[in-house]
Parts: structure tokens; sequence; C-alpha cells
């Protein structure tokens, strides 16, 4: 058994019955929490399924958390900048009418949500280390067009190595990419 403090319980109200049943829990809501009955993972999973529907996630997306290889993870904004500098950080995120919000959610395959100080992101395992690198990086300030250009390179380098590549395709790749993607390969068999 599971209690988490929630301020809205009213959005959790709405998707009750669905997380119910896709995760085989028993919801109760309280006025300022919610109890969760189950398995220690599916409680888990639940729990994050209901914050990333308070971070304004959708249902649909959410729900994905469910999924193997799928995690979800939030960034806090006031750990990297200043104070006085947290709404500049955010606008730098989303971007002129959430732009780069869809850019990034485009170039690393993960969905992104912003509320508050805290930037939601789910998506595969793989996926979500890249999105949470670029982030963090135009957080910090790093110009928008190097953020871009290093996803674009790592998603074609990953489009590139397949799963089922025996290393013969790694000779055409341009020498500084050959080891970015060995030490990948590396990471990936441990």
């Amino acid at each position: 058994m599971k209690k988490i403090f929630f301020r809205n319980i009213r959005k959790i109200l709405q998707f009750k019955n669905k997380i119910e049943q896709s995760l085989n829990v028993k919801i109760n809501l309280e006025p300022d929490f919610v109890i969760i009955e189950g398995s220690a993972l599916d409680e888990d999973i639940a729990e994050d399924i209901f914050e990333a529907i308070l971070l304004g996630f959708n249902q649909k997306i959410a729900l994905t958390l469910k999924e193997e290889g799928v995690s979800f993870e939030k960034v806090n904004i006031k750990k990297y900048v200043r104070e006085s500098r947290v709404k500049t950080a955010m606008a730098r995120v989303i971007g002129k009418e959430g732009r780069t919000k869809k850019v990034l959610s485009e170039l690393t395959g993960c969905a992104i949500a912003i509320k508050d100080n805290i930037v939601g992101i789910i998506g595969k395992t793989d996926d979500l280390d890249i999105a949470l690198l670029a982030v963090t990086s135009l957080i910090r300030g790093k110009p928008h067009a190097k953020v871009y250009s290093s996803l674009e390179r790592t998603r074609a380098e990953r489009k590139f190595v397949d799963e089922d590549d025996l290393g013969l395709k790694i000779n055409f790749i341009k020498p500084a990419s050959k080891n970015k993607i060995k030490q990948k390969i590396k990471k990936e068999a441990l």
C-alpha cells in the first residue's frame, strides 16, 4: 500500500478507473492524498502516471509508462539556475509558441511537459537520456542551434547503428563519430 499526497485530486479522479483497470491496482481517493494498493511495481507505475498527469501529460502518454522500457523523469530547473533565471530557463525550453519543446520532442522521440519550474519527460530509456541532456543544456544556456545539431547528429548515428549490426558499418562513419558509437555499443552491452 502506498500513500501519496497530491494537491489536485480532481485531475486524478478523471483517470482513476482507467488506471485501476490497466494496472490491476485499487485506488482510494481522500481529500489530500491517494492510497494505491497492489503489487509494489504497479504502485510505483501508478504513482509515476499520476505525477505525469498532474505535470500536464495527457492520459494516453502517461499510460505508456506501464510499458516496459518507458520511463519518466523530472528536471527541476531551480537545480541548474539561480532563482532570478528560472523564468528565462523555462522560456528557453518552451521556445517561441512552443517550438523548442516541439522540436525537442520530435528529435528525441520523447514527450515533454512543463509546469511551474519542473520539466517532465516521458520516453524510451535510451531516448530519455538524450532528452535529459538536451533539456539541461538549454536550461544552462547552451545555444539552441548547438543543442539541435547535437540531437540531429545523435539521431543520425543511432539510426545508422543497427542492433543486429556486426560492426561492419562503423568503417563508413567519420573517425570522430566512431568512438562515440563504440562507447554507446559498450554501454548497451553492459
